[in-house]
C-alpha cells in the first residue's frame, strides 16, 4: 500500500502542466451489481475546476447538455455579492456511467465547475484535498472514484488521453 507522501510523490511528477490538460475523465465507480467500472470521457470544455465554494455544477453554454430546461434559480450570487443570471439547468453526461444532474447554465463563468457539495451527496463520497492533488472516495467502500490535480492555485478533475 501507498503512503500518502509516496502518493503525493508519484502524482506530482506526473502533473501536466496547467495549460497543457488533456481531453478526458477518468472515474471508477461501482454499479449496483457490486463490480467497479471505470471509464473515460471527451467533453466539449474537457476542464471541470473542483469548486468548494459552488452550490451547483454550472458551465457556461448549453451545448455541454443533454438536456435543457427552466432552473428555479434564475441568477447565481458570487463570492463577491454580484450576481449573474442562469439560461436554465440540464444534464452533462461525461460517460455513460457519469451524469451530472441540475447543471446550471450561468454565461458568465468563464470555465466549468464542480460543485464538491453536489457531487458528494450524488455519489455518496468524500473529497479529501492534498496540497498536489485531491482525492474522490466513497464513503461505504473506501473506494477511489476519481481525483483531481491541482494547477496554479485550482483543483481541476484529472483529465487523461482516452485509450479506447
Amino acid at each position: 500500500m501507498m503512503t500518502t507522501a509516496e502518493a503525493q510523490t508519484t502524482t506530482a511528477d506526473k502533473l501536466p502542466a496547467a495549460d497543457n490538460l488533456p481531453p478526458t475523465v477518468n472515474v471508477a465507480h461501482s454499479s449496483s451489481t457490486g463490480k467497479e467500472n471505470t471509464f473515460s470521457a471527451i467533453t466539449k470544455d474537457n476542464n471541470w475546476i473542483i469548486d468548494t465554494g459552488a452550490s451547483n455544477h454550472m458551465v457556461r453554454d448549453t451545448s455541454q447538455l443533454q438536456s435543457l430546461h427552466s432552473s428555479t434559480h434564475s441568477f447565481i450570487s458570487t463570492a463577491n455579492g454580484s450576481t449573474s443570471p442562469t439560461v436554465g439547468e440540464g444534464t452533462v453526461i461525461l460517460t455513460q456511467n457519469l451524469t451530472l444532474n441540475l447543471v446550471l447554465v450561468v454565461p458568465s463563468v468563464e470555465h466549468n465547475l464542480l460543485s464538491v457539495g453536489q457531487i458528494t451527496s450524488a455519489l455518496n463520497c468524500t473529497v479529501t484535498f492534498w496540497p498536489l492533488f485531491c482525492v474522490f472516495q466513497d464513503i461505504l467502500t473506501r473506494k477511489i472514484l476519481g481525483y483531481g490535480v491541482k494547477c496554479g492555485k485550482l483543483y481541476y478533475l484529472e483529465l487523461t488521453k482516452n485509450e479506447g
